[in-house]
């Protein structure tokens, strides 16, 4: 057992004689006290009681355990309130369709294709945990979604805090979790408690810096870290630019300084370009055994002409994911919050210029590979075609959490920021108040819950409908009605092949109706005339909301699977 002070003094300690008080009783250091009884450390109080000191030691981890926990299932029920508040979407329903699918034997979601982001071993995993509880609905859409920030947050403080202890580190936590705790209305809360995009992606990210940050220099961790890349990069291969690139990246700069680290940093560098090939080769081996089929990322370098718009965008891309775009609003609270928002902002871009000059000099590996993984990540962004309107702003994901730790790690020792700890407490406050301003707004129905009472009540189950409005209708119900998603091909209705099955579309499945929007914001995709020339007069239609359903007496998925001119109708025909 580890033993406190130096030889000398253990010794001594061991050696001092019994000391008797007056009643001939004896204190355990050998000092009595006045009327005789002793502390169990030796202290006594002038009535003769005990002090509390060693009673607070000893349950003292526990007691930050249970607090810990508690503050974690508050921000958990906080990101649940506003995640509901802001209501669900299509995205989010076909993962939830699909995860329904694997817990219903179908673990390889064969004959599913995917969007370009499978999030087969990230959300997916975490949507059958909850459909486990909840059951085949809407609703789990909102509660993985807090479930996934909760964790990112508790992550992304547990990482800046590194190994350092007592206020130190508590500032540390503070600060990245501070940065995190708030999102910004709109698209910043949008983008991060909706629908899973990228922002699931970090969690296993930052676990694999925990790793980094806390194994140090053990003959397991270039292992560990290379199946945590591997495992993230199948479900989403930007892991391969933020996590990947960024270990392989420090890793050969630390190989060139030859540090003593040198077979750590070897094995790391191995791992992280191993999971690049392992990750590609899972994703193929599950296609061709007939698994699910990815889409392909369309992805290109910009133009010189549109490079100046890209940068522009990049930088509103940023301060829209961390809630500070202020940019065309008006003066007013929502302007406010946005400006509040801008110190966390600040906060990141300080610790990020403390980090780049530092890096190729630090002797702490988690610190450069955030710095390459945000500097990749913008570059990406920038220079790609990605970046065409605020709602990409999803692939900056990883700018947050990084950017995040990197402040909690660097801030607080830097002198200027005792200055700045009154401030910087009440712009915690204010991202509190946030928060529980948005958790206890009323929660938003799926936008065709009303479609899907109607359809129910009408004893309409099986029909089609975009993309918008189809998968979401499906969850909305349970499954009780069920609209499977469409899209126009050459001035025609055919099967969608984005979230989507085969086998939706095949015998001996039927559709007997169509859910069309007729508004821009419900996603309006074709009209009721181009329906009746492709499927016939219909039996009969009802408007419900900015939703049109169309009825007819005859299956029509036939339909949209055949009769399409070459080069036309779902890519599994062509």
């Amino acid at each position: 057992m580890e033993t406190t002070g130096s030889p000398e003094e253990t010794v001594e300690s061991s050696a001092t004689p019994e000391q008797a008080t007056p009643d001939g009783q004896a204190t355990l250091d050998g000092q009595a006290t006045p009327d005789g009884q002793a502390t169990p450390d030796g202290q006594a109080t002038p009535d003769g009681q005990a002090t509390a000191g060693p009673t607070w030691r000893r349950h003292r981890r526990p007691l930050v355990i249970a607090l810990g926990v508690g503050l974690v299932g508050l921000l958990y029920l906080a990101y649940l309130g506003w995640s509901r508040s802001l209501g669900t979407d299509a995205d989010g329903a076909g993962n939830v369709l699909q995860a329904w699918d694997m817990l219903h034997g179908n673990p390889l979601l064969r004959g599913w294709w995917l969007s370009d982001v499978s999030f087969y071993t990230t959300e997916l995993p975490q949507y059958m945990l909850v459909e486990l509880i909840h059951g085949l609905n809407a609703a789990d859409i909102s509660a993985a979604g807090a479930a996934t920030y909760t964790l990112l947050i508790l992550l992304a403080a547990l990482l800046a805090k590194g190994r350092a202890t007592g206020t130190a580190g508590i500032a540390r936590a503070l600060i990245a979790a501070g940065i995190m705790l708030a999102p910004g209305p709109g698209l910043s809360a949008g983008t991060l408690l909706s629908s899973p995009d990228h922002v699931g992606t970090q969690v296993p990210l930052l676990l694999a810096w925990l790793a980094i940050d806390r194994l140090a220099d053990r003959w397991y961790l270039p292992w560990l870290v290379g199946i945590l890349l591997t495992w993230v990069e199948i479900a989403d291969q930007m892991a391969m630019y933020v996590g990947a690139l960024p270990v392989i990246v420090v890793s050969a700069i630390w190989l060139s300084q030859r540090r003593p680290s040198w077979r750590t940093d070897a094995g790391l560098l191995v791992a992280a370009a191993a999971s690049v090939g392992l990750a590609e080769a899972a994703v193929l081996l599950i296609r061709r055994v007939g698994g699910f089929v990815v889409a392909p990322a369309s992805t290109a370098f910009t133009t010189s002409e549109q490079m100046p718009h890209n940068l522009w965008l990049t930088v509103e891309s940023v301060l829209t994911l961390f809630g500070a775009d202020f940019f065309g609003l008006r003066f007013g609270l929502v302007a406010a919050v946005a400006l509040l928002h801008l110190v966390g902002v600040i906060l990141v871009a300080w610790a990020f210029c403390i980090a780049a000059r530092r890096l190729a000099s630090t002797r702490d590996r988690v610190i450069p590979i955030l710095v390459v993984g945000i500097a990749i990540d913008l570059a990406a962004y920038a220079f790609s075609t990605q970046a065409f309107d605020l709602g990409a702003a999803r692939d900056l994901a990883a700018v947050l959490p990084f950017g995040a730790v990197l402040a909690g790690r660097l801030i607080p020792d830097r002198p200027a920021a005792r200055t700045l700890l009154p401030a910087l407490l009440a712009v915690l406050v204010g991202y509190t108040g946030v928060l529980a301003y948005h958790a206890t707004r009323p929660a938003q129905p799926p936008p065709t819950q009303a479609v899907g009472t109607w359809l129910m009540a009408n004893h309409l189950t099986d029909g089609i409908g975009n993309y918008w409005a189809a998968n979401i209708t499906t969850a909305a119900t349970s499954g009780q009605v069920r609209v499977r998603p469409i899209a126009l091909s050459c001035g025609r209705f055919a099967a969608d092949v984005w979230e989507s099955k085969k086998s939706w579309y095949e015998s001996p499945s039927t559709a007997t109706f169509l859910l069309l929007a007729l508004t821009k914001g419900a996603g309006a995709n074709g009209t009721a005339a181009t329906a009746t020339a492709q499927f016939g007069v219909p039996q009969r239609t009802a408007r419900i909301g900015d939703y049109e359903v169309i009825v007819w007496n005859h299956d029509l998925l036939p339909a949209v699977m055949g009769g399409f001119p070459p080069g036309c109708g779902p890519k599994w025909r062509r």
